[in-house]
């Protein structure tokens, strides 16, 4: 059985919803990335991780394969720079989920079914404009199945652009890029734009050099914005073959007029990383820190109190043996 689930800081069953998150007149970022689980069980796997992202720092994060309600509240609590989710709650552990850096509002409105991995939808406004993005894990071994899906797509993307004719699709498709299971063959029967990576001629989004993840867009988002796509590559490929299932497909919209000759295939430039806050401490690491290491007991409460939300225990022991919920009463309340 699946239950529909939002997001916002703490996990709240909420049925059938949308999210709407507002972006400024500077334009915005989508990555969309097939994690094949999450966090990662190695303390540097996940260090990894989360300095990838934010790296990129993408306003909207589409992923693939982030298993459950747990892991999606772990992740919220652990990167920083995202503040809400929305997602399916399945037992096959291969969900969908986007993320959002700002604030939402939730309204009323269904999901598209039929999909083995529940497609997600949302919304969002950039410069004003209302957008749709719908995010898809279609089937890898079963070609009858992803045939369907590849189908319902159609009927599924004709309902939203009936509705808005802002859309952006983006995913892990699994097109064999044989005869007739290309990416661009799929856009084209959507009725969408396909973000080519300026990259995509040197490197896949898998790391067997095939290209299963991509961005799509209806034909009004690919004239309302300046478009640099690219395949994210990493310089550490051990680490992310063992934590990233593919590389991710950065795509960065720009207000127009552009700024000199571009298109949805022109060469990017990395985007400059937007500041993340540190967490209070680490979790994963076992019992390291006593009152001692902390200046004042509001850092050692910030410690604590983080790693209650991430992992449910009193990792490094600082509430002592009362179990009142108040790290290291010893030190003075406020550091200087």
């Amino acid at each position: 059985m699946r239950k529909k689930t939002g997001v916002l800081f703490v996990i709240v069953a909420i049925l059938s919803v949308v999210v709407i998150t507002s972006f400024g007149s500077d334009g915005f970022s989508l990555m969309t990335w097939n994690v094949r689980g999450y966090p990662e069980t190695l303390s540097g796997d996940r260090s990894w991780f989360t300095q990838t992202l934010t790296q990129y720092s993408p306003d909207v994060l589409c992923v693939q394969e982030i298993a459950n309600s747990d892991r999606v509240a772990t992740f919220l609590a652990t990167e920083y720079a995202y503040r809400s989710a929305f997602y399916d709650v399945s037992s096959d552990g291969m969900d969908n989920a986007i993320f959002f850096a700002l604030g939402v509002t939730n309204l009323n409105s269904t999901d598209p079914s039929g999909f083995d991995h529940r497609a997600q939808l949302a919304m969002f406004a950039a410069q004003g404009i209302p957008i749709n993005v719908l995010t898809v894990h279609l089937p890898w071994t079963d070609t009858s199945q992803r045939a369907a899906e590849r189908a319902l797509l159609v009927d599924v993307v004709d309902d939203l652009l009936s509705s808005s004719q802002y859309l952006i699709l983006a995913g892990d498709f699994n097109t064999t890029e044989g005869f007739g299971d290309t990416i661009e063959g799929l856009a084209t029967s959507l009725g969408l734009v396909w973000l080519e990576p300026a990259n995509s001629c040197c490197y896949g989004t898998a790391f067997s050099g095939a290209n299963y993840d991509h961005i799509l867009v209806s034909p009004e988002v690919a004239a309302s914005w300046c478009i640099e796509t690219t395949i994210v590559t990493f310089a550490d490929e051990v680490t992310a073959r063992r934590v990233s299932d593919h590389r991710p497909v950065l795509a960065v919209f720009s207000p127009l007029p552009c700024s000199g000759p571009t298109s949805t295939t022109t060469p990017t430039t990395t985007p400059t990383p937007v500041p993340v806050p540190t967490p209070p401490c680490d979790c994963y690491s076992g019992n390291t820190l006593n009152c001692g290491d902390f200046p004042c007991q509001s850092a050692a409460q910030d410690c604590f109190d983080y790693c209650m939300g991430l992992t449910g225990n009193d990792v490094h022991g600082l509430d002592g043996n009362d179990n009142d919920g108040l790290a290291c009463e010893s030190l003075r309340k406020t550091c200087p």
